[in-house]
C-alpha cells in the first residue's frame, strides 16, 4: 500500500476582488506599480497620460494559497511567461 499524505488542490479557482486599470505612459523607466513600502508611505498612484506612447495593464486579484496569478495570466494571454522569454521582449 502507498501512503500519500497531503491535500488535494482544486483544478479551477475563481479569483476574488478582481480589478484592472489601464495606464498610458511615455517614460519606460516610470514605476507603474506601487510597492508595499510606497503604499505605507502613501505615495500617489502612477499618473495616466492621455497621449502616452506605451500602454500597460494592471490586474489585481485575490487568490488562496498555492494558487498562482502567473499561471492564470499565462492561460488568459496565451503567451510564454518564462523569465528567459520575457527578457527577449526588451531586446531591440
Amino acid at each position: 500500500s502507498l501512503s500519500l499524505p497531503g491535500a488535494y488542490r482544486k483544478i479551477v479557482i475563481k479569483p476574488g476582488d478582481v480589478g484592472w486599470k489601464l495606464y498610458r505612459y511615455n517614460d519606460v523607466n516610470v514605476e507603474l506599480a506601487l510597492s508595499d513600502l510606497d503604499k505605507l508611505q502613501k505615495k500617489a498612484e502612477p499618473s495616466y497620460e492621455a497621449d502616452g506612447q506605451f500602454k500597460a495593464l494592471k490586474i489585481e486579484m485575490t487568490l488562496p494559497s498555492s494558487c498562482y496569478a502567473t499561471m492564470a495570466l499565462r492561460e488568459v494571454l496565451k503567451i510564454d511567461t518564462s523569465a528567459s522569454y520575457q527578457s527577449t521582449l526588451n531586446v531591440t
